[in-house]
C-alpha cells in the first residue's frame, strides 16, 4: 500500500507531465497553415516574384495629331481660291473662208495643213473695252496673220477701214467694244514662188490668244 507522501509525488508528475502535452498541441495549431477559404487568405495580396512575366496591362493611349505636320494628301488638293484657266478652243474646219470662220472667245489653236492652207478665225470684243492684244506661236516657220472687220454681217473678206498684218510682235491696236473681229492666218515662204524656208509637205501648228483692255 503507497504512503502518503508517494502519492503526492505521482500527482505531481502526472500534473507537469499535462502541462508539457498542452504546450506541444499549442505549438502545433500555431505553425499550422491556414484553412483554405479562410479570411485572412481571401484578403491577401498575391505579389509576383522579381524578373515574373505577370504585368498589369497599362491603358491604351489615343494618339494625337501633331498639329504642325501636314495631314496626307493635303498637297494634292486644288487651291479652290486660284482662277481657273480657260482651255483653248481648236479650230473647225473647213473654215477656209469668212462664212466658215471659227469662232473663239479668247484662245484657239489649229494648224495650217499645207501651203494652200487657210484658215479663217473671228472673235467678238466685249462691251466696255478700247484695246486689243494678241499674242500668237506656231512652229515649225512662219504664218502670216491679218486682222479686218468682217463686212456684209461676217460674210464679205473684210473691210479697208480696219486692216492690220503681222507676222513676228503683233502689235496692241485700238478697236471697238462689240465689233467682230477677223482673222486670216496664211502659209508664209516655203511653197512653190515663196522663197522662204520649210517644206510644202510640213504642217505648221498654231496658237492665238487675245485679251481685250
Amino acid at each position: 500500500m503507497e504512503s502518503p507522501v508517494q502519492s503526492a509525488e505521482n500527482m505531481l508528475v502526472l500534473r507537469h507531465i499535462g502541462i508539457a502535452l498542452g504546450l506541444v498541441v499549442v505549438a502545433c495549431s500555431g505553425s499550422s497553415s491556414p484553412v483554405p477559404g479562410s479570411s485572412e487568405e481571401r484578403n491577401s495580396v498575391r505579389v509576383p516574384p522579381f524578373g515574373g512575366n505577370e504585368r498589369t496591362p497599362s491603358a491604351p493611349t489615343r494618339e494625337v495629331p501633331d498639329q504642325n505636320v501636314e495631314a496626307p494628301g493635303a498637297a494634292d488638293k486644288p487651291d479652290a481660291s486660284a482662277p481657273e484657266q480657260p482651255e483653248c478652243a481648236e479650230e473647225v474646219e473647213p473654215n477656209n473662208d469668212a462664212a466658215t470662220a471659227t469662232e473663239f472667245t479668247g484662245c484657239i489653236v489649229g494648224k495650217l495643213s499645207s501651203w494652200t492652207d487657210t484658215d479663217h478665225l473671228k472673235i467678238t470684243a466685249p462691251e466696255d473695252v478700247t484695246d486689243m492684244i494678241i499674242d500668237h506661236v506656231e512652229t515649225p516657220g512662219t504664218i502670216n496673220y491679218s486682222v479686218t472687220i468682217p463686212s456684209g454681217g461676217g460674210g464679205g473678206s473684210g473691210s479697208s477701214n480696219f486692216n492690220m498684218s503681222f507676222t513676228d510682235k503683233a502689235p496692241k491696236t485700238k478697236i471697238r467694244a462689240g465689233q467682230t473681229y477677223l482673222f486670216v492666218l496664211k502659209w508664209e515662204g516655203g511653197g512653190p514662188g515663196g522663197g522662204g524656208a520649210g517644206s510644202v509637205n510640213e504642217q505648221r501648228p498654231y496658237s492665238i490668244r487675245v485679251t481685250f483692255e
